[in-house]
């Protein structure tokens, strides 16, 4: 046929018992009534411009295979009656409407597959139908309420459930299994996989597209992200000191090398100021992708008494970060006099202190050039007088 060719007539080829095949020209539109009523067709090619194909156009003709043009809107009345070899029929996206008596009569015919466009099925579509008859449809379809109306099995893509998973961080494509009527399909070939809402723990979804014969057809299954455990979780803070005016611990916590982010990833339960130096357990709630509690000894040390500022008088005042430090409180003060009559005050840091410090003043309000000169002097005169006694014993 060429390619100028649009239209066939009514029973153009009708009764040509051995025309065994055809494959319709591109621009071809319209296929008359009876156009192959009771022709030998065994495949036959539709293009895809064909939007009009009359009724009983292929009555009776021993083809094994239809597969209706995306074009087409209409299956019309008794359009393969009585193909009694027929066992597959694919239905295109488009057609609205299934009409009388269309595959009337077709006893070997065990599989139609027919898309969501369908909203119009005559009741004597499929008159005395091969008892395995399989309608292939979509959940909630208008094809799957008309077979359980007429007593015709029908069958979606079913997917096998899929196991609970934990979240990575990462995009989670678990293995998806879909059937039809009980047959596994070949993914890549008779379907496809996507997913949505992959990342996150929470519900995830996996949705099945049909190729091929199934290419209409399509189902979700949806699958759960469990959110990750504490393994893997560690929590690291500074090294702090006691301060005066408090400490407001800060933590980083991390899984593996990345930092999780307070809020979103993990709370802080009892988090407050320490006012106090030593050992602090802070619990880490994980939250959003994460689940668990990790607890943290949190350490503040004593704070060096020699950090502090020293004014000496009679009585000893201490000033650390802006805050006067109490005696008895946070140091003592103990005051001895050396054998050179100086006064040693020795302040040392107790509770959130540590450490000692020390003053020395010389005594009798001499320098301290005259008084260590006295000092030697006399310790020189006792030397003597110590060694005359010595000698004196021993010549006694």
């Amino acid at each position: 046929m060429p390619d100028s060719l649009i239209e066939i007539g009514t029973r153009a080829f009708t009764c040509c018992a051995r025309l065994e095949y055809i494959e319709f020209p591109e621009n071809l539109t319209e296929i008359g009534v009876s156009a192959f009523n009771r022709a030998g067709l065994k495949e036959i090619v539709f293009s895809e411009n064909i939007t009009w194909i009359s009724g009983g156009a292929f009555i009776k003709c021993p083809v094994k295979k239809i597969v209706v043009p995306e074009s087409l809107a209409d299956i019309t009345e008794e359009l393969f009656k009585e193909c009694e070899e027929l066992e597959m029929v694919v239905i295109g996206g488009k057609v609205e409407e299934i009409g009388s008596m269309a595959f009337a009569d077709c006893p070997t015919l065990e599989t139609v597959v027919i898309p969501d466009s369908v909203t119009s099925i005559s009741d004597d579509a499929f008159e005395n139908a091969n008892e395995n008859l399989v309608i292939y449809c979509n959940e909630g379809s208008y094809a799957q309420t008309y077979a359980t109306q007429n007593n015709i099995k029908y069958t979606t893509l079913v997917i096998d459930p899929i196991e609970n998973q934990t979240y990575t961080g990462r995009e989670i494509k678990p293995e998806v299994s879909a059937s039809a009527n009980s047959r596994k399909l070949t993914q890549d070939t008779e379907y496809t996989v996507t997913y949505k809402d992959n990342i996150n723990a929470g519900s995830a979804k996996a949705v099945v597209k049909g190729l091929g014969d199934f290419k209409h057809l399509a189902a979700t299954a949806k699958f759960t992200i469990l959110p990750q455990g504490s393994e893997n979780i560690y929590v690291l803070h500074d090294s702090v000191t006691y301060s005066p005016n408090g400490i407001e611990p800060k933590l980083y916590v991390y899984n593996g090398v990345q930092k999780l982010v307070e809020g979103q990833d993990y709370e802080i339960l009892n988090n407050s100021v320490f006012t106090d130096a030593g050992e602090y357990n802070i619990a880490v709630s994980l939250i959003g992708n994460y689940d668990g509690v990790v607890n943290v000894t949190y350490k503040v040390a004593r704070k060096s008494i020699k950090q502090a500022e020293f004014m000496y008088g009679d009585t000893v005042e201490i000033v650390c970060d802006g805050v006067e430090l109490v005696e008895g409180k946070d140091y003592v003060v103990t005051k001895e006099t050396n054998e050179d009559g100086d006064v040693v005050t020795t302040v040392e840091g107790i509770g959130n202190y540590k450490g000692t410090h020390t003053h020395t003043e010389k005594g009798n309000g001499s320098s301290g050039d005259s008084q260590n000169s006295e000092s030697w002097f006399i310790r020189l005169i006792n030397a003597i007088m110590s060694l005359f006694e010595r000698l004196f014993n021993i010549g006694a």
